[in-house]
């Protein structure tokens, strides 16, 4: 069994893993600000890689699926991609959840990646991971009215500890991988 998959397995991620480069990151970026400038933000929209090719070279990029296919095996399917914009420092989080509480697969088999478009570290807000938590399978959410909660319906686990989380930085260009139950929030 490879290094990445013992580590998905235990922890519920991986990460960093190089996708793009930094040139690259920054250059989807800006395409995102452009297209956001003419249609409006694009946070959470779903399955935006069928209207956005950058979603799309995100979403089937060698490098990103080899490390996948490790997890996984062959035969990847790419379900959905939507960007979750976060500003530095801003009063936005992302509040503790589970992913695959919202995504009704009867399977519990997939992998969820975030490749950063710009560096994510501990002081402007990078994404946090409870290792093992996908072990516990899913955990009860409620929805909150907290205003600067960036998922849809202010979902949160309520017993989640930050105390128990690690940050996981990544540089422009970088990605993690986690399991659709590991318990992430972005401060």
């Amino acid at each position: 069994m490879s290094q990445l998959k013992t580590k998905f397995e235990t922890d519920g991620f991986y990460a960093p893993i190089s996708v793009i480069d930094a040139e690259t990151a920054n250059s989807y970026r800006e395409i995102l600000e452009s297209v956001e400038q003419r249609i409006g933000l694009l946070n959470y929209r779903y399955k935006i890689h069928t209207a956005l090719d950058i979603a799309y070279k995100l979403g089937t990029n060698d490098k990103l699926l080899d490390k996948i296919e490790e997890i996984l095996g062959p035969n990847i399917l790419l379900y959905n991609t939507s960007f979750v914009i976060k500003e530095p420092k801003s009063k936005t989080h992302i509040s503790w959840h589970q992913d695959l509480t919202y995504w009704g697969f009867s399977d519990n088999r997939q992998v969820a990646a975030w490749v950063a478009l710009s560096d994510a570290t501990v002081e402007n807000g990078c994404m946090h991971m409870i290792p093992g938590s996908h072990k516990k399978g899913q955990v009860a959410h409620k929805t909150s009215s907290d205003e600067y909660n960036l998922l849809h319906h202010g979902q949160t686990i309520e017993n989640a500890s930050d105390d128990d989380s690690i940050p996981v930085p990544l540089n422009a260009g970088e990605a993690s991988l986690h399991h659709g139950w590991t318990m992430h929030s972005s401060f």
